[in-house]
């Protein structure tokens, strides 16, 4: 049973975030774009065809494309986060640390941890890789916590930066405006700082995708070996590459079919919104 919740508990992350919200960033970023009906289904695909495609060659590759690039995200994000703190100066404040901006109403803080939680989730992913690591026991502990580590570092200082920057008394406005990290990065960091980090949010997508995919393809693929439920075609693995092939190909293309039904339904955005809330 915990094997089945943590597969379907990926399946739907990876369809509602790493597919469905990339192309509800794409929208966000050019807006004109939205008039061609349908344009988001080829963008979906991006983020779909390069995971997969990563995912299928195998875990040495895709791992080291998500841990370099990961490095680099951190670091762009510590750095520019320091560089707005520096910048808006006296505006800094610790009252954002207390409960006063929401006049105390611990429900609203509460929601906020409810979802805000799960920004700093995926670092369990690599649980699912244990088979084909050497040392599991150690080297998944360790891998665990410096995961994250590295999530939580960058993404609490850029919220309190971007908390700060846009200002308390205007704060209202944050959680309506289309994307206020976009706007603060190019108001402080310029164009050159904006479209860095409008870089690192898209690779941001396909490093979780990739995380992601390793993980719940190689779920699928257990509960095929060791369950006479699924088919045993899911059991086959690539003869040069060792990966899970055809668990890998099933994912894709189901992830695909839900990703358009609910974009259908709902639009991208929100499409994305409710397969995420699934599995809250």
């Amino acid at each position: 049973m915990t094997g089945w919740l943590f597969f379907f508990n990926e399946f739907l992350t990876y369809t509602g975030f790493a597919l469905l919200s990339f192309a509800a960033f794409v929208y966000l970023l050019a807006p004109s774009i939205t008039a061609i009906t349908y344009i988001w289904i080829p963008i979906v695909l991006i983020p779909l065809l390069f995971t997969t495609a990563f995912v299928y060659r195998g875990v040495k590759l895709s791992l080291n494309y998500a841990a370099y690039t990961g490095f680099i995200e951190t670091a762009v994000l510590i750095i520019a986060a320091i560089i707005i703190i520096v910048k808006i100066g006296s505006a800094n404040t610790l009252t954002v640390m207390t409960a006063a901006p929401v006049h105390n109403d611990f429900s609203i803080i509460g929601l906020g941890l409810l979802f805000g939680l799960y920004s700093y989730g995926g670092t369990g992913s690599v649980i699912a890789l244990g088979e084909e690591t050497k040392r599991p026991k150690t080297v998944i502990k360790k891998a665990i916590l410096y995961g994250w580590l590295l999530v939580v570092i960058p993404l609490a200082l850029n919220a309190y930066a971007l908390t700060v920057g846009w200002g308390l008394s205007n704060i209202s406005t944050f959680g309506t405006s289309p994307d206020p990290g976009v706007i603060e990065y190019f108001q402080f960091l310029g164009p050159y700082g904006g479209w860095i980090f409008v870089a690192v949010v898209i690779n941001s997508f396909l490093d979780f995708g990739i995380a992601i995919n390793n993980s719940l393809t190689r779920m699928l693929y257990y509960l095929s070996r060791d369950s006479n439920i699924l088919p045993k075609y899911l059991k086959k693995t690539h003869p040069k590459y060792g990966t899970p092939s055809n668990a890998i190909i099933t994912v894709a293309i189901f992830s695909f079919i839900i990703a358009v039904v609910s974009g259908l339904i709902f639009g991208p955005f929100t499409g994305a919104l409710v397969i995420e809330g699934l599995h809250l």
